[in-house]
C-alpha cells in the first residue's frame, strides 16, 4: 500500500474511534484513492479490519471482472470518481440523505465505496445472481442486496432511488433487454434522479481477436449498435454509439444529459440522464 503521511493520521485516527458508526465517519475524509486502498488490499490497521468489507480472492475477482488486486482497485476507483463527478455536475444536491443504487452490483465491489456517499441503510444493491449476493453477504459490504430479474419489469426496492449506477452491465446486454432494464430503472427513480450506465465505443472490438470483429464494428458503425451473444439474447458483449444510447435513454423516459471516458477504462464509456 502507498498512503501518505496525511492519509495516515486520518486512518490512525479512525483506528481509535469510540465506535464503527464515527470510524466510518472519519474515513469519508479520506481521498477517494486512499479509501479504495483500505477497501480492495492488505492493510495492517487491525482495528479497522473488523468494520471494513472483505474482498474475495484473486481468483474470483479476476472471473467476475477480468482484473484483480490493485489493477481491479484502480479501475474502481475511476468508476466512483465518474459517479462522484457526475453527481457534483448534473445533480449536486443528491447526496443529502440520497438512496443509491447499484444496478447490477456483482460481489459488491463498486458497493463498498457507497458509505462515502451517504448512508448504509439508503444503499441498495441488486444483481441477478444469487451468487453475487452471496459474495456481498460474505464479505460484510454494507447495503440492502436484493435478487433482480435478469429481464426486469421492476425492481425489489423499498423505496424510489435518488442516483442510481449501472456498472459494466450495459456493455454485456443486448438492445432489447438493455431497454427493459432502463424502464425498470425509470420506473424506480425518484423525480430528477440521476442515472449513469456505461456502453463500449466501436474501437472495444479491436481488441476482441477471438470473434469476426470487423463483421462487429461494421454493425456498429452501420446501426450504432452490435451485440455478440455468450450465454443468450439477453447477455454477453455489446458496444453502441452515443447516438444509440440516446435513443434508447429517450424510450425508457430518461434525458440525457451528459458522457464522461477515463483512460483507466477506456471501453467504458460513461453515460449520464435525469428521469424526465
Amino acid at each position: 500500500m502507498t498512503i501518505f503521511l496525511e492519509s495516515e493520521r486520518i486512518i490512525a485516527a479512525a483506528a481509535s474511534a469510540h465506535d464503527k458508526y464515527e470510524a466510518l465517519k472519519i474515513l469519508k475524509q479520506l481521498p477517494l484513492a486512499d479509501y479504495g486502498e483500505i477497501l480492495f488490499l492488505e492493510h495492517s490497521y487491525e482495528a479497522l479490519k473488523p468494520i471494513l468489507p472483505t474482498v474475495p480472492n484473486p481468483d474470483l475477482q479476476k472471473i467476475w471482472n477480468g482484473h484483480s488486486g490493485r489493477d481491479l482497485l484502480i479501475r474502481s476507483v475511476s468508476a466512483i470518481q465518474s459517479l462522484e463527478l457526475g453527481i457534483a455536475r448534473y445533480k449536486p444536491t443528491a447526496l443529502n440523505g440520497a438512496v443509491l443504487l447499484d444496478f447490477g452490483c456483482g460481489w459488491g465491489r463498486l458497493t463498498r465505496f457507497l458509505p462515502r456517499l451517504t448512508s448504509a441503510a439508503n444503499i441498495w444493491a441488486l444483481d441477478p445472481m444469487e451468487s453475487s449476493l452471496e459474495q456481498c453477504r460474505i464479505h460484510r459490504v454494507p447495503g440492502n442486496f436484493r435478487l433482480s430479474d435478469r429481464l426486469p419489469t421492476s425492481l425489489p426496492l423499498d423505496c424510489k432511488f435518488d442516483v442510481a449506477f449501472s456498472y459494466s452491465v450495459f456493455t454485456h446486454l443486448s438492445d432489447t433487454a438493455a431497454l427493459c432494464a432502463l424502464k425498470a430503472l425509470r420506473n424506480a427513480a425518484a423525480e430528477n434522479a440521476l442515472l449513469m450506465i456505461t456502453i463500449r465505443p466501436i474501437e472495444y472490438w479491436r481488441i476482441r481477436t477471438d470473434l469476426d470483429r470487423d463483421a462487429l464494428a461494421h454493425s456498429h458503425a452501420t446501426h450504432g449498435y452490435a451485440y455478440h451473444p455468450t450465454a443468450d439474447e439477453v447477455y454477453g458483449d455489446s458496444s453502441m454509439s452515443l447516438h444509440y444510447a440516446k435513443s434508447l435513454l429517450v424510450q425508457a423516459n430518461w434525458k440525457f444529459v451528459g458522457f464522461d471516458s477515463l483512460r483507466d477504462d477506456p471501453f467504458q464509456t460513461r453515460v449520464f440522464s435525469l428521469a424526465a
